[in-house]
């Protein structure tokens, strides 16, 4: 299973569970934490990886993806996690890059990753 944004909070306590259910887990964030979050998924024995890599950026999550793989094997699933709220304001007061940013992580990253990961889910059933 792998989860996005998985240095926060939520992305955390998602990775923590799977690894406590027996799934083998693998955590994507930006996060200079997110090893602190990999060593508690890591803790309940089962195979875990991590990668720091920008949902944003198709290379980053390429790269992060083969990583995984090659670690792990095939992704059996995906928990796109990642997402910000933090440069929400009126319309009025929002500049076009902040909104930009904001569909670019809860939008545009989730279905890049889905779509990076989907075709070889189906292949294998």
């Amino acid at each position: 299973m792998l989860v996005t944004g998985a240095a926060g909070a939520i992305g955390h306590a998602i990775a923590v569970r799977l690894a406590r259910t027996g799934f083998g887990v693998a955590l994507i964030d930006t996060s200079a934490h997110l090893d602190v979050a990999a060593a508690a998924t890591a803790a309940f024995g089962g195979p875990c990886t991590w990668a720091h890599a920008d949902v944003t950026d198709v290379a980053q999550t390429g790269a992060a993806l083969d990583a995984i793989r090659t670690a792990i094997g095939p992704i059996d699933g995906l928990i796109n996690n990642a997402g910000l709220v933090n440069h929400i304001a009126p319309v009025v007061k929002m500049g076009v890059e902040r909104w930009q940013h904001e569909l670019d992580v809860n939008l545009t990253a989730p279905f890049q990753m889905t779509q990076a990961v989907l075709p070889s889910m189906i292949e294998r059933e």
